[in-house]
């Protein structure tokens, strides 16, 4: 319980993993505290979520209903104040559409749900969204056409069922000079990874485990991208090569990309057949060359 210094008012609740169950709601929650701003139920086993009276919470900002079970969330969109909602690992299916109502949301967190159809494209309508991760559901479509909000930093559609090539106006509308984090990683992108996205000076971009051809050579000269490895591995520190393959899809300081000839397409994380050979190869030659030098000396 967290209390207002100096007042005699709850503006904190942290009740995780406390086996609460029932469907709670806002009605009887806010008429006992009316200045809540913090709210935490995760891991408990809810019956649901009763979001009737969440207009009226006029103070709350930070929602958690991570792991609850629930699989709706109707009536969240009334909330006047919310700025960051976890609703990881959850039963929500479809997409809802009650989100873009939210215009003060700043972090949306709906990873390892039952999230399916098209992916929306208009959330641009959330100006102050800085952070969106969807990643381990099952969205489908294209990112051709998708407006995010300029406010946006952080985006994981990670673990979904995209598909074709990334367009070259993606991400459009975000300032050249953000810092960004994207993670399109495990999804069916094929073809090029568009030099368009080179106007970004700093980015950390995870593309692995995709159908990807190419990648356009204006990329590999962005040497602030993922975290400096653009500027000591090239292209190889946004995507390992076509016959290669790494531990994360590209090339860093303890993961090399290795020879892997079942590895179809850039940014392959697991190769199949010779991965055993390959791997003990990469990391015994050095001993063993060690080892070698060691006898002639004795």
């Amino acid at each position: 319980v967290e209390c207002r210094f100096g007042a005699e008012t709850v503006t904190g609740l942290q009740l995780g993993s406390n086996n609460i169950q029932g469907t709670p709601g806002f009605i009887s929650i806010f008429q006992l505290l009316p200045n809540l701003s913090t709210l935490n139920l995760s891991r408990n086993p809810l019956a649901g979520f009763n979001f009737n009276g969440i207009e009226n919470s006029a103070s709350l900002s930070e929602l958690d209903l991570d792991a609850t079970g629930i699989s709706s969330i109707v009536g969240i969109g009334l909330s006047p104040s919310l700025t960051h909602i976890s609703l990881r690992n959850n039963r929500i299916s479809g997409f809802p559409q009650e989100i873009f109502q939210m215009k003060t949301l700043k972090t949306l967190l709906m990873s390892n749900n039952q999230l399916d159809g098209r992916i929306p494209t208009t959330f641009d309508l959330l100006p102050n969204l800085q952070t969106l991760i969807l990643s381990s559901n099952s969205l489908s479509g294209v990112l051709d056409g998708i407006d995010f909000p300029s406010s946006l930093r952080i985006l994981d559609l990670s673990q979904n069922l995209l598909s074709n090539s990334i367009p070259v106006t993606f991400l459009r509308g975000i300032p050249t000079s953000a810092s960004l984090d994207i993670d399109l990683s495990g999804n069916f992108l094929s073809g090029n990874v568009p030099g368009e996205l080179s106007r970004f000076s700093q980015m950390d971009l995870y593309l692995q485990d995709n159908r990807i051809t190419s990648i356009d050579s204006e990329l590999c000269s962005k040497e602030d991208w993922n975290g400096n490895d653009v500027r000591k591995y090239g292209c190889s520190g946004i995507l390992c090569p076509i016959g290669h393959f790494a531990n994360g899809g590209r090339q860093s300081t303890n993961t090399p990309c290795a020879r892997c000839i079942s590895a179809e397409y850039y940014g392959t994380s697991t190769c199949e057949g010779e991965s055993s050979v390959t791997r003990t190869n990469m990391y015994l030659w050095p001993s063993l060359a060690f080892v070698f030098v060691l006898q002639i000396l004795i």
